[in-house]
């Protein structure tokens, strides 16, 4: 993970700031900041606030080692397996006023390529605000499940093994998706209940490999 550095010093009487908490809100704020989680996936290794769980087979993660590699989740080579990297159910993110923002890369054919906010990592499919590139698919799509009944919402965007950038927000109400910034999809129905946990996740839908490329992360309660 990467952080900021704020080198400026002194009361606010000054006119400069003292900390960094200051520096990225409004003096004379009225609320406080909520929580906000930010991952820029470089470096030599992953970061260990992540946990890598091999949900079907034994699959791999690295960061790769080219110019925008981020961080590579690999899956076995067996159809259905599944590799992603969690927050091993620590579940701090609201179901209703969170959000998501990922860069992120399918890289193979016969993939399913995921990330989101979901409930446990047990049953990673049971409950969650997902945005979804399969390659069975002719579109993006976000995909809202709550206790395994699911609704899929369809973007305009084809899918692509290009970096990608997500916004998914959740609201008392609905969850909504972005793509490039430009609001792709809203789902009503099937919408998580319960306290969430950032996940991203590669799923090979065939007997080869699938990897799946992140470079950012975001996440935050509203």
């Amino acid at each position: 993970m990467s952080y900021l550095v704020d080198q400026q010093y002194g009361p606010v009487s000054t006119g400069l700031i003292p900390s960094m908490y200051e520096n990225l809100t409004t003096l004379g704020f009225s609320e406080e900041q909520k929580q906000h989680f930010v991952e820029w996936f470089s470096g030599d290794s992953l970061d260990s606030i992540w946990t890598f769980t091999d949900h079907a087979g034994t699959g791999s993660g690295a960061m790769n080692d080219a110019v925008d590699g981020g961080y590579r989740i690999t899956t076995g080579a067996t159809t259905d397996n599944n590799s992603s990297i969690n927050f091993n159910d620590i579940n701090q993110y609201s179901h209703n006023a969170s959000v998501f923002e990922v860069v992120i890369r399918r890289n193979t054919t016969f993939t399913q390529s995921q990330s989101g906010l979901a409930e446990q990592i047990a049953s990673l499919a049971d409950t969650w605000i997902a945005y979804r590139d399969d390659t069975s698919s002719s579109f993006k799509e976000l995909q809202t499940k709550l206790n395994s009944s699911t609704t899929n919402v369809d973007s305009t965007v084809s899918i692509d093994t290009d970096l990608t950038r997500v916004r998914l927000e959740t609201k008392a109400s609905s969850a909504l998706m972005w793509i490039a910034g430009s609001l792709e999809c809203i789902s009503t129905t099937n919408l998580p209940d319960v306290a969430l946990q950032p996940f991203v996740r590669s799923y090979t839908r065939n007997s080869s490999a699938s990897t799946t490329d992140i470079t950012y992360l975001e996440v935050y309660n509203t």
